[in-house]
């Protein structure tokens, strides 16, 4: 898998992969783009289950302002995501992993859908029994909706995904990270390219396709819409982290393409659904193509202006980043129903709808903080301790660290060890 100056490489380059500062940005950038999107549908969107208590002063003439390309911001989080796995699993035993990916996605869920149970009990129309449904499936990470938050839809995706690289590692077969790629690549190109040559992504849906949008779910969960985003964010560390020749990755294009094909399908699907009706006209696909490309091109100038722009910062201001990034995942489950509960007292204060929503924007990033700063943390090192206690109990060492490598060793002693957590969660 390497060329014959990757380790010498690697050994070089691998200091700058203790925090990356460009990704933690860059995935905050992702996670306010998606609140922008957000911001139209918690007063206008009749899919909105907390629309009864939206304030009715905005009225018909009240126009969102215009980022309907935000959801592109989830597509970055799946490139970034395969980037990430794809490094902090490769030294990783299979329970370990399992570990992580339960302390790093849970206590953040748990508490945020805590606290949208409190306000879909106090302003929802629907009934108990069934919040108390949703509540329970968003909480066991339920694949399926409906939830109580609509954005953990992403959740079962990333799931299924890292059930996947689970496999290698509990055959050891972390080696075929790459074919695992390229499959991904294959089975999304394939589909899409049929969504394509069915016409599937019309504005009016043809009879063909039919099936495509009524099993929607099931298709994202098989990863064959999404897959291809994975995958290229696997490449990406292939060739910037372990050296693979680009010649050797003859698949990343391939996933490109495929990835450029699901954002064209994904804007007409928002031309059929609440987008196109917030943002009234017609939704052009080359912004959100752009977008996401530009997204790709910061990934490539994080990584490699990573160890420079590193050096040249101090403690603090890369703590102050590495906040910014932990605030991400916060910020995505929270702002979808706290936008609107932080909009009624804004308002109250004389501000108009659009003044507002920006305030409220900001409110909501500030709590993100504070749940990433003081909530999440402690609740992360109680679950890590209680799964912890449990392994010991079942098989003692069982979520030990995979012994160092003669590479690993070597980098120990020059000082060049990554820090525990995964360098852009």
């Amino acid at each position: 898998m390497h060329n014959d100056g990757s380790r010498a490489k690697l050994s070089s380059a691998s200091p700058r992969f203790q925090q990356i500062l460009g990704l933690d940005l860059l995935r905050f950038a992702a996670a306010f783009l998606v609140l922008a999107y957000h911001i139209g549908f918690i007063i206008r969107a009749p899919s909105n289950p907390l629309r009864s208590y939206m304030p009715v002063a905005a009225g018909p003439s009240f126009t969102p302002p215009t980022f309907w390309f935000g959801f592109i911001g989830v597509e970055i989080f799946f490139v970034i995501s395969g980037f990430v796995i794809a490094y902090s699993a490769e030294h990783s035993r299979p329970a370990r992993f399992v570990r992580d990916r339960v302390v790093r996605l849970g206590p953040a869920l748990w508490l945020c859908a805590s606290m949208s149970l409190v306000l879909f009990l106090a302003f929802s129309t629907y009934g108990t029994i069934e919040i108390s449904k949703r509540y329970l499936k968003e909480m066991i990470f339920w694949p399926k909706e409906p939830w109580l938050d609509p954005v953990v839809w992403t959740l079962g995706i990333e799931i299924v995904f890292y059930s996947l690289v689970f496999l290698l590692l509990v055959f050891k077969r972390f080696h075929l990270i790459s074919a695992l790629a390229a499959c991904l690549t294959g089975a999304s190109l394939a589909f899409h390219l049929i969504m394509l040559v069915l016409n599937c992504n019309a504005p009016d849906l043809p009879a063909a396709c039919a099936l495509f949008d009524q099993q929607a779910r099931l298709l994202q969960l098989t990863l064959l819409r999404h897959g291809c985003f994975f995958a290229f964010g696997i490449f990406l560390w292939l060739w910037m982290v372990k050296s693979v020749s680009p010649w050797r990755l003859w698949w990343a294009p391939l996933a490109f393409l495929a990835c450029i094909l699901e954002i064209i399908s994904a804007v007409t699907v928002e031309e059929r659904m609440d987008a196109h009706v917030l943002y009234s006209g017609e939704l052009n696909d080359s912004v959100a193509v752009a977008v996401w490309i530009t997204a790709m091109a910061l990934i490539i100038a994080a990584v490699h202006l990573n160890r420079p722009i590193s050096n040249a910062m101090g403690r603090r201001s890369k703590q102050a980043i590495r906040l910014v990034g932990l605030t991400t995942y916060p910020l995505y489950l929270v702002h979808y129903a706290w936008l609107g509960a932080l909009l009624l007292p804004i308002m109250a204060l004389g501000f108009d709808v659009s003044s507002s929503l920006w305030l409220s924007a900001i409110g909501v990033t500030i709590l993100s903080i504070a749940i990433a700063a003081w909530c999440e943390p402690a609740l992360q090192a109680r679950t890590r301790s209680a799964i912890d206690a449990i392994g010991e109990m079942l098989a003692p060492g069982l979520f030990a660290r995979e012994a160092p490598s003669v590479d690993a060793l070597q980098l120990q002693k020059a000082g060049d060890v990554a820090q525990s957590r995964d360098p852009a969660e």
